[in-house]
């Protein structure tokens, strides 16, 4: 039997609250750092043979689009932008994305570790292969053949430009097709690097880091604080000497009195700046944390709100589920499920509904059904936002209020806590939960 959330109502959504306190504890930053030999040079007028100071580039531009030349075969090409288009996305997967890095749960990072080794094994052995002396060598025939033919149509195309811009000179010995093309290939295969020039152009590498917290700023502060001590105790010996001088020679005291001064102005300065870079860093890192941390404990939400507005309008339009949008709500699932780190209750009830508009196997819920469990879903995600401070996009146009009345919350957390969903009958079919208009709701914050 389903229970009415009994909390206050100004704290309703306290139950739903992540205890983020710890959120240096639970996630690390990890970077991911691909590079690759993009593989392509640009294809200018010189190419052509066309001197640049000639009257052809107006005419290159009306008939001739120069571009960019393909320096692997595609199927390479392919192949290492899909192992990293792979990592890229198991790493987006596994993380929160945020403003101090993609910052992924600890229990999770075994798990990706796996995957993005495996991506890294692949990679390698990709260049590895590209760069061995049989494939390397094989490249570079297959795009000779390639540039040889380009050359050809690139000569007659320079054949017709001279026809059309510059009139018939009898200066010097006109250059032959086969020289053109000749030329022509050579400036191609010369921009491929060497294979160990071209292996050191590849790499694959990941680094997790620790969170960076504002109390770490105190090390900063302990170091200027030391720095401060040791201008202090050189300060302190100087005034010994030079009241040890006072009665020795007048040009003796001056000078200790300047370095005396000299290290004061030190002394104040290194207080003065130090501190104030500290506290600066300090201030804008305690910024950051939390903005990490609200977007961290809004994310998961702010993925079923958007999910549920943008299935419950694709419902509209086409009165059934689209074989996209199960798609993606399978994918929501996964990825909710992944994140839920803390393994909160709340979200994992909500993901285990959403889950049943979209089996992997059997027949899905009628579109009627599927259309109340989205909206009660949406009319709640979109109240814990509201009270969790975000400001979510509007879902107006499917029925969703800009502001959630408190019993329509209670009434949509109590239908997904249920077995089956609450279902108003209305002529025979269901109908959303009704929320009242914006001056009659009694909002959550």
């Amino acid at each position: 039997m389903c229970e009415t959330p009994t909390a206050a109502l100004p704290d309703i959504i306290g139950p739903y609250r992540p205890a983020l306190a710890g959120l240096d504890q639970d996630l690390v930053r990890v970077d991911l750092d691909i590079r690759a030999w993009r593989a392509h040079a640009t294809l200018n007028a010189v190419d052509l043979g066309l001197d640049g100071s000639q009257d052809y580039d107006q005419t290159l531009q009306d008939y001739l689009r120069l571009g960019r030349k393909r320096l692997l075969p595609t199927r390479y090409a392919q192949e290492r932008d899909r192992i990293e288009r792979e990592a890229r996305e198991a790493l987006r997967r596994s993380s929160y994305e945020t403003e101090l890095g993609f910052l992924v749960p600890k229990v999770r990072w075994p798990a990706l570790r796996e995957k993005l080794v495996s991506a890294k094994t692949q990679y390698e052995q990709l260049v590895a292969a590209i760069t061995s002396e049989a494939v390397y060598a094989t490249i570079c025939e297959e795009l000779r053949r390639v540039y040889i033919k380009a050359a050809h149509q690139a000569w007659h195309i320079r054949q017709g430009l001279r026809a059309q811009t510059t009139p018939a000179t009898a200066e010097g010995k006109p250059e032959t097709e086969a020289e053109f093309v000749a030329s022509f290939v050579a400036r191609i295969l010369q921009t491929i690097p060497a294979p160990e020039a071209l292996r050191g152009r590849f790499s694959f590498t990941w680094t997790v880091r620790y969170l960076e917290l504002p109390s770490r700023i105190a090390e900063d502060l302990r170091q200027a604080e030391l720095t401060r001590l040791q201008l202090q105790a050189e300060r302190e010996r100087l005034m010994a000497e030079l009241e040890q001088q006072r009665l020795e020679d007048r040009v003796a005291r001056e000078q200790k009195q300047r370095e005396l001064e000299a290290v004061e102005r030190r002394l104040a300065a290194e207080d003065a700046v130090a501190r104030e870079v500290a506290e600066k860093t300090k201030a804008d890192l305690e910024a950051k944390m939390n903005r990490t941390s609200a977007l961290v404990e809004q994310a998961l939400r702010t993925m079923l709100y958007d999910l549920s507005v943008d299935v419950l309008g694709s419902l509209q339009k086409n009165d059934r589920l689209p074989s996209a949008s199960a798609r993606r709500i399978r994918g929501v699932v996964e990825r909710v499920r992944l994140l839920n780190y803390r393994d909160d209750a709340a979200i994992e009830e909500l993901v285990t509904r959403l889950a049943a508009v979209a089996p992997n196997d059997g027949p899905s819920p009628a579109p009627e059904d599927i259309s109340t469990t989205l909206r009660e879903l949406a009319t709640v995600t979109r109240a814990e936002l509201l009270a969790l401070g975000a400001t979510p996009r509007s879902g107006a146009s499917v029925g969703i209020g800009e502001t959630i009345d408190v019993s329509a919350y209670r009434r949509a957390r109590e239908a997904l806590s249920c077995d089956n969903p609450v279902v108003i009958p209305t002529q025979g079919r269901s109908t959303r939960v009704q929320t009242p208009a914006p001056e009659e709701a009694t909002t959550l914050l």
